[in-house]
């Protein structure tokens, strides 16, 4: 979702030359508990003609502030996942009929949630090997 906010004020023009239209709009967002602020350059709208019996007449003043936080922290939850570590390498002991052996362990993950995983149990007379699909939550 993303946050607006939106103002609209006329006065009075002090010349005819004033502008009749004042936009100016500013992105923010709120990264780590600091405010940054990207604004834009403000455009206005030249009076077409003076208006009846050469008095002023007024501007209109827009101001508009869009929140984009919420987009800002979608976007680094994407980039976290991204970053995800893509191999991984184990060491494990365990034990079978009361012999201990030695585990050797390593795993690919393929895409941030999902992962495949070869094990290795070493040991004198013992000798196995397990191969597991992972899925992350």
């Amino acid at each position: 979702m993303i946050d607006s906010l939106t103002t609209l004020q006329t006065t009075l023009k002090t010349t005819p030359s004033d502008p009749d239209l004042v936009l100016t709009q500013t992105y923010k967002a709120v990264i780590n508990g600091e405010t940054l602020k990207a604004p834009i350059r403000p455009a206005s709208q030249q009076p077409q003609g003076s208006p009846k019996g050469g008095a002023p007449g007024t501007t209109a003043t827009v101001r508009q502030e869009i929140d984009l936080t919420n987009i800002v922290k979608r976007l680094e939850l994407d980039a976290e996942k991204k970053r995800r570590v893509n191999w991984e390498l184990g060491l494990g002991a365990g034990v079978h009929n009361g012999k201990a052996y030695g585990i050797v362990s390593i795993q690919r993950n393929y895409r941030p949630d999902r992962g495949v995983e070869l094990e290795v149990h070493l040991a004198p007379g013992l000798k196995g090997t397990e191969v597991k699909h992972k899925w992350m939550y």
